[in-house]
């Protein structure tokens, strides 16, 4: 017990610390998104990434499996540090100036040994942080998910909360949140039978958010993963709430997410059946840069070469309910990026995130219901 509370000290000290680093190739990348205001509003994607796979413990056959297992992953998630992943994370944010930024994994990590605790570690309180030190103020609306207590080794137990959530810029106007859990969900033992039972939970997180002259509904939402065929066809029919359940807003729509479907259809039809439901695809708008991968680097995150192989996060658009007639029309992505995917984006050796991240400036009507004629972002 004595060495993990000493490691678990040391990671707590670490939460301290920054350093700087630059977004190298990247920056000269950003430079070609047009300036912000009267040419559009700029949202992000990003899973910021627990820092471990989770999917070992999911998969175990005996609860006597467990805390050796859930050693390891928080061995990883002290390994890959995130305290400093922020840093690089918060660059990315400062570089590209996001009105609405959709956070995936943005999660809670707590430890104790006879209940006194040893470790917390809250990602989006140390994000927000670092995103203070540079001058920058997000809201936060928090989509809480899975919540998983397990036991570790010499006696720890350890408490991980998933989180989804929609940071909103400080001259960015929300109203109307809402935040839902799917329905659509998997209750398994953890550990196989015997284990602790966990409900899997994955959800979304809606405002509507004013800026300037536009007023608009923003989503994000991270779909259940593809691990195992089941949780397959549980995102299936998650990504049919999901749409079923934005098919109520009148508002231009920007949904936002890691869908873990990918774009070119050979993981799960949820990507084409949002398509079909009348959602655009941002990185397809006039002047896409790349391929787009988004995922994933290595759990651990110091893979030298990216193994980035599957575009999963994405920004769709929508320009209203399918069959309503007179609302307004998004023109669609003025320009959309990836960023945290080169080698140079990277902090001590390991990735800011085993994702990428997506950033793209939007062109939005002025007012809803009606698209100003002398307006320069109108369709022509």
């Amino acid at each position: 017990m004595g060495r993990w509370i000493a490691v678990l000290v040391l990671v707590l000290a670490a939460c301290g610390g920054s350093a700087g680093q630059s977004l190298g190739e990247t920056q000269a990348a950003l430079q070609g998104l047009p300036a912000q205001g009267e040419s559009g509003v700029t949202v992000m994607t990003r899973n910021i990434y627990l820092g471990t796979d989770l999917a070992p413990l999911l998969q175990a056959s005996s609860p006597a499996e467990l805390p050796a297992l859930v050693g390891a992953a928080l061995a990883n998630v002290q390994r890959t540090n995130f305290p400093l992943r922020a840093v690089a994370l918060a660059d990315e944010i400062e570089a590209t100036q996001p009105h609405l930024i959709g956070l995936q994994e943005a999660a809670l990590v707590e430890a104790s040994v006879n209940g006194v605790p040893v470790m917390r570690l809250d990602y989006l309180q140390i994000l927000q942080a670092q995103l203070l030190e540079r001058g920058l103020s997000y809201a936060a609306v928090v989509s809480p998910q899975t919540d998983l207590t397990v036991p570790g080794p010499e006696g720890l137990v350890v408490h991980v909360v998933d989180r989804d959530v929609i940071l909103a810029r400080a001259d960015v106007g929300i109203a109307n949140p809402e935040v839902h859990n799917y329905l659509a969900r998997l209750t398994i033992p953890v550990g196989g039978a015997g284990g602790p039972v966990v409900t899997i939970l994955r959800g979304w997180a809606a405002v509507d958010a004013t800026v300037g002259p536009r007023t608009f509904r923003f989503a994000a939402t991270h779909l259940e993963t593809t691990d195992l065929p089941v949780f397959a066809q549980v995102q299936v029919a998650q990504g049919a709430e999901l749409a079923a359940a934005l098919a109520r807003s009148r508002l231009p729509l920007v949904l936002v997410g890691d869908f873990n479907s990918a774009a070119d259809g050979t993981l799960t039809p949820t990507y084409g059946n949002l398509v079909a439901a009348g959602f655009v695809d941002a990185w397809d708008q006039p002047r896409p840069r790349g391929v787009g991968f988004t995922c994933c680097q290595l759990p651990t995150l110091d893979n030298p070469v990216s193994l980035l192989d599957q575009r999963i996060d994405i920004i769709f658009l929508r320009q209203g309910p399918p069959a309503a007639a007179g609302y307004p029309r998004i023109v669609g992505g003025v320009q959309a990026l990836e960023v945290g995917n080169l080698p140079s984006d990277r902090i001590d050796g390991q990735w800011p995130s085993d994702h990428a991240g997506v950033v793209s400036t939007l062109r939005l009507p002025r007012a809803v219901g009606l698209v100003r004629e002398d307006d320069p972002l109108s369709a022509r």
